[in-house]
C-alpha cells in the first residue's frame, strides 16, 4: 500500500506517468524493490489535488531511491507547435494536462534530488517540459546528467512501416556518484 510503515525499507523504485509500468518492471528484475505507479492508467488521476497529496506523502514517508518520470508529452512538443498554428484548442487541451503533470514531476524530482535519491526523466529533446521553472532550476544542479537518445538506437519502429523512428529524446537524472 501507500501508507507509511516505519518497519519497512524504503521502496527501491517507483514511477511518475509510468504507463503500464513496464520500465520499472526491468529494474525490479534487477533486484530493486518496486514501489507503485502513480498513473491514470492504473487509477490515479494527479490532476486531482487528493491524489497529488498522496502521492507527495508517498515520497516523503516511502522514499523510493529511483523515481522514474515519463509526463505526458502531447502537449509539450510534436504536434504541440503544429496545433498552436492549426488547432489551438485541441492544443490548449492538451497543455491542460502536460504542464501541471510536468511541473508536479519537476518539483518531485528536485525533492528527489535534495534528498540525496535519484530521478530518472524522460521526454522529447527540445520539449517544454525542461523549459517548465523546477525544471530549470534542476538544470543548474551540478548532480544532473542529461542525454540525448534517438529511439531507434533502442528499437522504436512505426507501427506500420516497420522501419526505425529517430524520435530524439532527452533523458535527464540525477547521477549519484557526482
Amino acid at each position: 500500500g501507500l501508507q507509511h510503515r516505519d518497519s519497512s525499507p524504503p521502496d527501491g523504485v517507483a514511477q511518475l506517468c509510468g504507463g503500464a509500468g513496464d520500465t520499472a518492471a526491468l529494474l525490479i528484475r534487477r533486484g530493486y524493490q518496486g514501489g507503485p505507479n502513480f498513473d491514470i492508467v492504473v487509477g490515479f488521476d494527479l490532476l486531482n489535488n487528493e491524489v497529488q497529496d498522496n502521492f507527495l506523502k508517498y515520497l516523503k514517508y516511502r522514499k523510493p531511491k529511483i523515481l522514474l518520470i515519463s509526463t505526458p508529452c502531447t502537449g509539450m512538443k510534436g504536434f504541440s507547435a503544429l496545433n498552436r498554428a492549426i488547432n489551438h484548442t485541441a492544443r490548449l487541451k492538451s497543455r491542460r494536462v502536460s504542464v501541471p503533470l510536468g511541473k508536479l514531476a519537476g518539483i518531485v524530482a528536485l525533492a528527489q534530488m535534495k534528498a540525496g535519491r535519484d530521478f530518472l526523466a524522460e521526454h522529447p529533446q527540445g520539449s517544454d517540459l525542461w523549459k517548465l521553472p523546477p525544471w530549470q532550476i534542476i538544470a543548474r544542479q551540478p548532480k544532473l546528467v542529461r542525454v540525448p537518445i534517438h529511439q531507434c538506437m533502442l528499437g522504436l519502429r512505426g507501427p506500420r512501416s516497420g522501419l526505425p523512428i529517430k524520435k530524439p529524446t532527452e533523458i535527464w537524472a540525477r547521477h549519484p556518484s557526482w
